[in-house]
Order: structure tokens, then sequence, then C-alpha cells
């Protein structure tokens, strides 16, 4: 019983971690190399599947009345392969979905941040043509304000 319990846990785990969807590239990333890695989890399931079998033909052998609870977590794990097998697939196609979708969002970040950058540009331009000493402290809160948006640029920058 805890033998097919715990393969079915393993199953499970697996078959979760393929379906989550990711949030950003690093974790895109990461599950596109767990698609390929997972196989060898699913091979050792799979030799422990075997193990489960030869034990229940040992006891059917026996004629021990296997518990139906045993038996239908037996066939539980045993279906698991052929779905995790079709989800590692699914997962392909999907995940080029989300590649695309980050890359489709950095552009659309990449051009906005160009934007940001020549009316940053302008704006420090215009800096050049002031001259009224009267406006100093509206210039002062202009500065602060380019001063905010050349950190938060400056930022961008560092993500893409």
């Amino acid at each position: 019983h805890e033998q097919n319990t715990s393969m079915v846990d393993a199953f499970e785990k697996i078959l979760s971690k393929l379906q989550e969807t990711p949030e950003n590239p690093e974790q895109l990333a990461k599950l596109q190399e767990y698609v390929i890695t997972c196989e060898a989890e699913m091979h050792e399931l799979t030799v422990e599947i075997s193990r489960a079998r030869e034990k229940l033909d040992v006891l059917e052998l026996f004629a021990y009345d296997v518990d139906s609870e045993d038996l239908a977590l037996y066939w539980n794990a045993f279906k698991q392969p052929k779905v995790l097998n079709q989800t590692r697939k699914d997962a392909v196609p999907r995940h080029e979905d989300e590649s695309f979708k980050f890359k489709t969002k950095l552009e659309n970040t990449k051009v906005e941040f160009q934007k940001d950058l020549l009316s940053i540009e302008a704006d420090i331009n215009r800096f050049f043509s002031y001259n009224d000493l009267e406006q100093a402290e509206e210039y002062a809160g202009q500065v602060m304000l380019l001063n905010q948006r050349l950190i938060e640029a400056k930022e961008t920058a560092e993500l893409i």
C-alpha cells in the first residue's frame, strides 16, 4: 500500500510541476529544463512500478487476497507514465507560447523605454534654454522629477 501511494504521489508531483505556468523567463527556463530532466525520475518510477507488479504477482501466486484499494493505487500508478509523457509533449508548445509572450513583452518594454529616453533627453535639452533666475524653484522641482525618471530608467535598463 505504502509503495503504491508513494508512486502515485511522486507522479502527481511531476505532473503538477509540468503543468505550472511560468510567471517570468527565469521560471520558464527552469520548467523547460525540468521537462527534459524529469525523464530520469519517470524512469525510476517505471522501474518501481515493475517491482510493485512483481510483488503483486507473488502475492497472487500464493492466492493472497490483495486489498482493492492497493490494486486501485497500483493501476493508478501504472497509467501515470503514459499521462506524464503526453503532458511533457503538451508542455513544449505551451512553453514556446509563453516564451513568445515574454519576448513580446520585452520588446514592448524596450520600445516604451526608448520613448522614455527620448522624452528625458528632450527635458534635459530644455534645461539649457532656462535663464530666468526667478523661476529657479520651478526648475529645481523639474530637476527632481527628471532625476526620479532617470533612476526609474536605470532600473528598467537593468531589467532589459
